[in-house]
């Protein structure tokens, strides 16, 4: 393998200071990559810069990954960089309001006036989850979109094609073992891509379900219809998505349907799960609890007979009784033989799943 810096430097720090390495250039207009770097200010918004202005740019200024100032413009881009996290905190609109609310002696220093114009960048180039989509910011950057900006300026500068390389590499990671239904489904199934990798899950989630649940659903601060992302004790991932929050009639207590695709010793599975965080010691909310469950189970039990085209035997995926748990499964498909013969049986898992979601959005009332 080639020696390679950004082998090393892999932290968002290391980014950090390449990406402003490359816009830095802008205050160099003889140099050969100045277009890039005004390529690269175009990608934030600037796209009708007048030649020969200055760039100032400061690193972790009150915590801003990276601040560029545009002094005779009176203009702020606020760049969030990330590599594999996500923001947190409503981290952009902080810095927003930071800059917004900043002194006058700190106006001086940084060269401009009150009342700059702000625009904020989210600049991303690990995969991209349903939290990076909902991220609010002026202007959204991937991987994919940095490395074609900067690919028509290689073999310009050792340093670049160094971090093209790295790049390029990282994304073609992410291709891979984003694949979840993979070539070769012989191995065991503990070294699939479905059991191992987020990404693999994601795409997973989505392709099942972006038709039925887009993203022009989602609501801020809602989680249903997004896909999220967590991990079991020792680490082995897990991916959900929401689909239904359900009141109780009289009640502000509300429970939830959710998709899960997690894995246990028979393999990869997809589950539908209940959960609600009822209060153990209050007896009347307990049964309640209870209730519900047991009519969800009725009501899947009772449409799978119905429905014979879906293939569902409900005695093959019905979930064992957990009634008093906070979280339940309901049925559970393995995924084993369905990966395994991808191609042929992803009609039918659409199918099911789908149906067995609208069945439920479409109740106004469960039990």
């Amino acid at each position: 393998m080639k020696n390679n810096l950004f082998s090393f430097a892999t932290k968002e720090l290391s980014q950090d200071a390449f990406l402003c390495w490359c816009l830095n250039w802008y205050n160099e207009p003889e140099a050969p990559l100045y277009s890039m770097a005004k390529d690269l200010m175009a990608l934030f918004g600037e796209t009708d810069l007048p030649d020969k202005l200055s760039l100032k740019i400061y690193q972790q200024w009150k915590k801003i990954d990276i601040l560029l100032i545009l002094p005779e413009l009176n203009r702020v881009l606020i760049i969030e960089d990330k590599i594999s996290s996500q923001e947190h905190d409503q981290q952009i609109a902080r810095y927003r309001e930071q800059i917004q609310n900043i002194t006058e002696q700190e106006r001086e220093s940084l060269g401009i006036k009150s009342d700059p114009t702000i625009r904020t960048i989210y600049f991303k180039t690990g995969f991209y989850y349903d939290c990076d989509r909902e991220t609010v910011a002026d202007v959204k950057i991937d991987g994919n979109t940095f490395f074609e900006t900067l690919e028509k300026y290689k073999n310009k500068s050792e340093i670049l094609d160094s971090y093209l390389a790295y790049l390029q590499g990282s994304l073609a990671w992410y291709e891979e073992y984003g694949q979840y239904a993979e070539k070769d489904f012989n191995s065991d199934f503990w070294c699939w891509n479905i059991v191992n990798y987020h990404i693999a899950q994601h795409n997973f989630m989505q392709d099942l379900f972006r038709d039925k649940l887009p993203e022009s659903m989602w609501v801020p601060g809602d989680e249903r219809y997004k896909i999220q992302q967590g991990a079991n004790i020792g680490g082995r991932p897990w991916t959900e998505l929401t689909f239904l929050i359900n009141t109780y009639p009289n009640s502000e207590d509300s429970f939830y349907l959710f998709w899960r695709v997690d894995t246990d010793g028979n393999g990869p599975y997809l589950s539908l799960r209940f959960y609600e965080k009822f209060a153990k010691n209050d007896q009347e909310k307990k049964e309640r609890h209870i209730q519900a469950y047991t009519a969800l189970r009725q009501a899947v039990e009772q449409m799978l007979n119905e429905r014979q085209e879906l293939a569902l035997d409900w005695d093959s995926v019905k979930g064992g009784y957990t009634g008093g748990y906070y979280e339940s499964r309901i049925l559970t498909i393995n995924l084993f033989d369905v990966l395994r013969d991808w191609k042929q049986k992803k009609d039918l898992l659409a199918l099911q799943v789908n149906t067995i979601t609208d069945f439920f959005l479409k109740q106004a009332v469960i039990f």
